[in-house]
């Protein structure tokens, strides 16, 4: 067989199946840990962050911008 230690070449193999199960064993308890993400991972972030926008501009189509300048600069 494949993973049988007797035969030449085995043990390569089956090292590197070893391997790839401690990696996804360490991986898969890393991923029981609770973290939390940053608050603009979320997508109820950028939802909130969209509506402010929204009432943002419409406010200033309504009553205008108080940044609204003259266009000249210095």
């Amino acid at each position: 067989m494949v993973l049988d230690p007797g035969t030449s070449g085995g043990g390569v193999l089956r090292n590197l199946c070893v391997f790839v199960a401690g990696v996804s064993l360490v991986v898969g308890v890393l991923g029981l840990i609770p973290v939390r993400l940053p608050r603009w991972m979320y997508p109820e972030w950028h939802e909130e962050r969209r509506w402010r926008r929204r009432e943002q501009a419409e406010w200033e189509a309504k009553y205008g911008s108080d940044d609204e300048g003259d266009g000249e600069t210095g």
